[in-house]
């Protein structure tokens, strides 16, 4: 196991080794056409030593690829087709760099046809190698013009949502889009495919991602909704999450609509909050991926904030002792907190954050046993816009701490120990314009909206709500 676990560590550098062949095999075709103008007949010398460092290089990545192959979760056919034509390509770079210094005997291989004949086989291998290990990492089609803007991929609007079937019209985009770059039929980690309802239901090497019925132990769901620090938290390498509303659409489904794949919206009859996300986002022609940039990469209301500057170190400090931190913004100084789940004593760790409870705007503490008597620390960060709790004990009397939050906008409070009564002081906060309840004992098959229409509160189906 330690044996393999080097090979898979090691297979990780193919994607830096990769692209090295191709530029020096590439420099060293333009050397030697270039070279047959007089006026550049000179760069010609250079040709020997580029082909041997491409070829060179080609083995080293033919080597990395080899290894990260053994990591499995991938189109055996399409595999083998990069694979071998790597490993052609390096063979003719190594037999283009013994023409060009005429250590081949024999009189072809002594022409100068022959080393551009060579030349353009590695152009042309180079060129399908790059292609067939595109469509292993992009999935087929990553050329079309309908994947060359991902990140402002609309969905087709529905112009009838309850005759609109629940899998393939609201559930497979959201996968599509967020979850098929990495669990397609070319590239299927954990040998697992989420492209079509029977590859869903057939899970992966781990045995099944969806249990109808059972969000909340199903593993789709367990793994976005672990904290982004965790190594099983998915999406991974920093593609954008799963917003809330669409996990919570997720989760509807399993517990709702999982059993029948052609199902219509019609019959599964979703409450009503269920159906405002529906047509929030399919109703209208709704950019599916609006939300896709994550909450930190943009400040509404920064410039309305006062901090005092940072000391120095204090961010170094901070990250010595656990924390994740980012500076989200200058002048004034603001910062997002992340507490990874199970760090340690929840009370400790937030004493640290005192010297800098003025510049805390985001605050993750998920996951770490937080108790209502913790949340006095919290509720002294003035400056806190989102904050999250979920998966924590703590209770309305917590929250209560937590109403001098005067710019609080978004609070998680997904698997806590609320009850109705929370929703009561929530209402009073006048920043507040999200909450997240999934999971709780509040009641989960109604929209909830303040008077003024200002506040959403977001819900969903549970094990917890039952």
């Amino acid at each position: 196991m330690m044996l393999l676990n080097i090979f898979t560590f090691t297979g990780k550098f193919h994607p830096l080794f990769v692209h090295l062949p191709i530029g020096f095999l590439l420099l060293a075709a333009l050397l030697q056409w270039a070279g047959g103008l007089p006026a550049y007949a000179k760069i010609r010398v250079a040709v020997p030593v580029t082909l041997l460092a491409g070829a060179i290089a080609g083995l080293f990545s033919c080597i990395t690829g080899y290894l990260l192959s053994l990591d499995g979760g991938y189109n055996t056919t399409t595999l083998n087709l990069h694979m071998w034509m790597g490993i052609g390509t390096t063979a003719i770079a190594f037999t283009a760099w013994l023409i060009s210094i005429r250590k081949i005997p024999f009189a072809f291989f002594q022409s100068k046809k022959s080393l551009n004949l060579f030349l353009v086989l590695i152009v042309a291998g180079i060129s399908l190698a790059g292609h067939w290990g595109g469509t292993l990492t992009h999935g087929e089609g990553y050329l079309s013009f309908s994947n060359t803007d991902n990140a402002t991929a609309y969905r087709a609007p529905i112009s009838d949502i309850n005759g609109a079937l629940v899998f393939r019209d609201i559930v497979q985009p959201i996968l599509q889009h967020k979850c098929a770059d990495c669990h397609n039929k070319n590239k299927m980690k954990g040998e697992l495919s989420l492209q079509g309802f029977a590859q869903i239901m057939k899970g992966g090497k781990h045995g099944e991602v969806v249990m109808s019925g059972r969000p909340a132990e199903s593993e789709m769901i367990k793994r976005v909704l672990l904290d982004p620090s965790d190594e099983n938290f998915m999406p991974t390498d920093g593609k954008p999450p799963l917003t809330a509303d669409e996990t919570t659409l997720i989760s509807w489904w399993i517990e709702h609509a999982l059993q029948k794949e052609d199902l219509t919206v019609a019959v599964a009859s979703p409450p009503e909050n269920i159906m405002q996300i529906i047509r929030d986002y399919f109703g209208g022609g709704v950019q599916i991926l609006a939300a896709n940039h994550s909450p930190k990469t943009q400040l509404n209301t920064a410039t309305q904030l006062s901090a005092p500057a940072l000391q120095a170190d204090a961010i170094q400090s901070l990250t010595n002792t656990g924390f994740v931190v980012k500076q989200i913004h200058y002048n004034p100084d603001l910062l997002d907190i992340t507490l990874p789940a199970g760090t340690g004593d929840a009370k400790t760790q937030l004493a640290l954050l005192q010297p800098v409870k003025e510049n805390i705007t985001w605050l993750n503490i998920s996951g770490n046993e937080v108790s209502d008597e913790d949340l006095k620390a919290v509720g002294s960060f003035t400056n806190l816009q989102r904050l999250r709790l979920d998966n924590n004990p703590v209770s309305d009397k917590g929250l209560e701490h937590l109403k001098a939050l005067v710019h609080l906008e978004s609070i998680n409070l997904c698997f806590t120990k609320i009850e109705p009564a929370s929703l009561v002081m929530l209402e009073t906060m006048p920043a507040l314009k999200t909450v997240y309840i999934w999971g709780t004992a509040l009641p989960q098959n109604h929209a909830y909206r303040r008077a003024d229409s200002t506040l959403k509160i977001v819900a969903g189906e549970s094990a917890a709500g039952k």
